[in-house]
């Protein structure tokens, strides 16, 4: 443990690759235990929960119970863990509103963009093996009440992430490689969510979300943005679809348009307001996404960092982030993890 205490990440006399491809360890060991003890917790509460013959919880109740082994119990362990390797901020870089909302925009795109990879991925298992992938947090958010889900996703949920992949990973390693942490930061943030569903738009905007951090040094700008996004793209539309018979809906798909009972189901779901909002929503999300894509086009070479004095450089960079024991034992279990969910389902 000496050797991460007496470290200095920014003394480049010290940085020589083995040296850093350690600390990378470290990390990858910390969020290792984090899983392990986030999944340990979960089995002991859903073991008490069993015992104390509980058939019903109320959203209050699934959120804290379904948060506490990750913020009560796994991150703090991680923190502890990671506290031995000395922490830098980036640099403060005041980021102007306009440059907020275009980020924003940039987001949405790949945020959809990631969410129609990770359905394709997830059809084509299911038509070709016959494997079931759900996407049990939207699914587990959709049945909640609203208020709470505000509170735990909205609020509490994107400040202790960009706490956890943001701020405590990347003031830890940002300064060995600004470009290959950003991606780090993007991977890891996708997989903790052991999902096919969620991971590759986590992934997507979990990069945006630490290329922001690292050009700023400032929290509040990703808290901003990740707080946008669940609430944009996650709460808003369930609010007008909880005002909806979706199973009314689908039950009208396949029918004939010409039967008199189907006609009048349509026109009593057209005449609904919260329909009409919600495809007035899809219309502006539609907007949003070729805004995004537009200003991506625009962008995307001028969102870089300059990693010149990086200590890391290519072709060292990746190996040392990357493979090392401790980051392929947060890589396997955290897959290892998915496919053990997409069993159960199936």
């Amino acid at each position: 443990m000496d050797t991460y205490n007496n470290y200095d990440i920014y003394d480049t006399e010290k940085n020589d690759t083995k040296e850093i491809k350690k600390v990378f360890n470290w990390v990858g060991l910390s969020y290792f235990v984090f899983m392990i003890v986030e999944i340990g917790a979960s089995f002991l509460l859903a073991i008490a929960i069993k015992s104390l013959h509980i058939t019903h919880l109320n959203s209050w109740l699934t959120y804290i119970l379904g948060l506490a082994p990750i913020w009560a119990f796994g991150f703090p362990v991680c923190y502890l863990m990671l506290r031995k390797i000395p922490a830098k901020r980036p640099a403060d870089e005041v980021m102007k509103p306009k440059y907020l909302v275009q980020f924003y925009f940039m987001l949405t795109f790949m945020m959809i963009g990631g969410s129609i990879i990770g359905n394709i991925i997830s059809t084509i298992l299911k038509e070709s093996a016959g494997i079931l992938i759900n996407n049990d947090t939207i699914e587990l958010i959709s049945k909640q009440k609203i208020l709470p889900s505000i509170l735990f996703a909205v609020i509490l949920g994107p400040i202790l992430e960009e706490l956890a992949f943001r701020k405590v990973l990347l003031d830890r390693v940002s300064g060995y490689s600004k470009k290959y942490t950003i991606i780090l930061s993007g991977i890891m943030f996708g997989l903790i969510h052991t999902n096919l569903y969620q991971f590759f738009y986590a992934a997507f905007i979990g990069m945006m979300f630490a290329y922001i951090y690292t050009i700023t040094g400032k929290l509040r700008y990703s808290v901003i943005l990740h707080m946008t996004v669940n609430f944009i793209h996650g709460i808003l539309p369930m609010i007008f679809m909880k005002h909806l018979d979706m199973d009314e809906l689908n039950s009208l798909t396949g029918l004939d348009k010409n039967d008199p009972r189907v006609l009048q189901e349509t026109l009593k779901l057209y005449s609904n307001p919260y329909f009409l909002l919600l495809l007035l929503y899809y219309m502006v999300l539609l907007a949003f996404i070729i805004i995004g894509i537009i200003l991506y086009v625009q962008n995307h070479k001028r969102i870089k960092v300059n990693d010149s004095q990086s200590p890391l450089q290519k072709p060292e960079a990746a190996p040392a982030i990357f493979f090392n024991v401790g980051m392929i034992l947060f890589f396997v279990i955290t897959i290892g993890y998915s496919i053990y969910e997409i069993v159960l389902m199936n």
